[in-house]
């Protein structure tokens, strides 16, 4: 399997944030390298990882686990569902990175989103 790099998070992104113990669904959208909208097509994508950093190593969720979803294929966009269980894992902290690996045939591609997160400890 080929391993390239030619993603990146949109240029203007906004900040995910995520209180622990809380239920999520975080929409993301990957584009291509080098352009600010100009989305990556997923069409034809077999697995899709999303791994979010945790205090021993990161939480990863699956295309093939229906954890994530295409919402889009043409426009780059997809869902992740987080559970309170998984969102208890997550490392508390801003400007946190997570990426997105995405399999397509036999070429595999990643897409950093580069400290776009923020995890917050629930007050109670």
């Amino acid at each position: 399997m080929s391993t390239t790099q030619d993603f990146q998070s949109l240029c203007k992104p906004k900040i995910i944030e995520i209180t622990r113990g809380e239920d999520r669904s975080v929409p993301l959208t990957v584009v291509k390298q080098n352009t600010c909208n100009e989305p990556f097509d997923l069409t034809g994508a077999t697995e899709i990882n999303v791994r979010f950093p945790t205090d021993t190593g990161f939480l990863e969720k699956k295309l093939t686990l229906a954890e994530v979803t295409i919402v889009n294929a043409v426009l780059g966009m997809i869902s992740v569902t987080l559970s309170d269980t998984d969102t208890t894992t997550l490392k508390v902290g801003s400007q946190q990175s997570f990426d997105v690996i995405i399999d397509i045939g036999t070429t595999r591609r990643i897409a950093l989103f580069d400290e776009l997160l923020t995890v917050k400890a629930a007050l109670f």
